[in-house]
């Protein structure tokens, strides 16, 4: 049997009605609220991974636990998604601050008379704290057995790094959440946010890179990559991972290019070729390069040129059904570069807003930060242009940039 990793006498460190706790549970907005496929994901990778047939993402208040995620719970508990304390073995976590191991529930002295061992037939669990980096414990991200089993300390270090996953989720919301509800107090305090902008990207950037680099490794593990749907429940998970990262990245450059600091270096580049290896990178097959030249010489800065399509084009993947395309077309001296879904567009009156920093639209049960969509404007206005939205003709949303004006060369647009 591992070590357990906790003193089975626990000073309880934490007391589940203490109201920082409450609090912070409170400022995530997950209590009470419907599933969400980010957090299933991480529950059905870990109920595979694992071998178990239950996993959960459990956050306790004061008097019940809530699933925010599930998988393989019987009903009503299924449903419900909320059991009382009664019926409890996450609250355990919360009150030791510590993982809790279980290989058989009936014979454990803190869990024995647990009420979910008769009535959700836990008979073995495995359960770690999803902590805020301020300290507050929210919950277990736990798997449960209904055989007795012994938990090995890599089906633990498994576990732990999938909460972190999940903890990394909740705090860049909670970042996000706390610059859009500045409203007016927002922009009196704009200075005192934007350091705070930057202090928010420097403290994500590690937590995130363990993140992409913990999904890397669960890619490279021969038992995920043998099972196809593992697999590719891993690679959501890194995509996902490296989507946060890239917000980061977006907040970082929006507080650099509203303040004049981010350097430019302007060279002749062929937005073409530029495109088609975007599009291979990008490794979608909905996504098709259109109407373009044989080549478009521009003069540009091509990492923040980059950067533009990379972000209309991950903005279009999130709301597309089955086809992105991206159009480049010279008209006079300008280029253009277009960006076309097939997703639910975007509705005449939050055609302006949508290129607001913080801004949330919500279509189709997606929501944004508004960030990706900021940085293209700013970057559009620093190459002399500008973008703008408007309807596609595959029904959904195009998104056309205009770049200022091309540098003079001899060769044309080839056929």
């Amino acid at each position: 049997m591992i070590r357990t990793r906790f003193n089975l006498a626990f000073a309880l460190v934490a007391q589940l009605d203490d109201p920082d706790r409450l609090e912070a549970l409170r400022r995530t907005g997950l209590l009470d609220a419907p599933p969400e496929e980010i957090f299933d994901r991480l529950t059905k990778l870990a109920a595979r991974a694992l071998g178990a047939p239950v996993a959960l993402v459990s956050l306790v208040d004061d008097h019940r636990q809530f699933f925010k995620s599930q998988v393989g719970l019987a009903e009503p508990w299924a449903s419900d998604r909320e059991t009382p304390l009664s019926h409890s073995f996450c609250q355990h976590v919360v009150l030791s601050e510590a993982p809790l191991v279980v290989s058989d529930a009936r014979e454990h002295p803190v869990v024995c008379d647990n009420l979910a061992v008769r009535d959700l037939d836990v008979v073995a669990y495995a359960g770690v704290p999803i902590r805020l980096s301020r300290g507050e414990l929210l919950g277990s991200f736990c798997v449960i057995d209904t055989q007795p089993r012994e938990w090995t300390e890599q089906d633990l270090d498994v576990l732990s790094g999938l909460a972190d996953a999940v903890i990394a989720e909740i705090e860049l919301r909670l970042q996000v959440d706390a610059q859009t509800s500045r409203g007016a107090e927002f922009e009196r305090q704009r200075d005192a946010e934007r350091r705070r902008a930057r202090s928010v990207t420097h403290d994500l950037r590690s937590p995130l890179s363990v993140v992409v680099s913990g999904s890397e490794l669960l890619l490279d593990h021969r038992q995920v990559m043998d099972d196809p749907g593992l697999a590719r429940i891993a690679q959501l998970i890194h995509r996902n991972a490296v989507r946060a990262a890239r917000m980061i990245e977006d907040l970082h450059d929006l507080h650099r290019l509203e303040h004049g600091s981010m350097t430019f270096d302007f060279r002749e580049a062929d937005l073409v070729l530029m495109a088609r290896e975007l599009i291979e990178d990008l490794h979608d097959d909905r996504l098709q390069l259109g109407e373009a030249p044989r080549v478009l010489p521009h003069r540009v800065d091509l990492h923040s040129v980059e950067r533009v399509v990379i972000n209309l084009v991950t903005n279009a993947q999130r709301f597309a059904k089955d086809r992105v395309q991206v159009h480049l077309q010279r008209r006079g001296q300008k280029a253009h570069i277009l960006v076309d879904d097939d997703g639910p567009g975007v509705p005449p009156e939050q055609r302006e807003q949508v290129f607001e920093a913080y801004a949330r639209l919500h279509d189709e049960g997606l929501s944004g930060s508004g960030l990706g969509l900021a940085v293209v404007r700013e970057l559009a206005r620093a190459h002399g242009g500008t973008v703008r939205v408007t309807e596609s003709p595959l029904g959904g949303a195009r998104f056309e940039v205009v770049l200022g004006v091309l540098t003079p060369v001899e060769a044309v647009e080839g056929r």
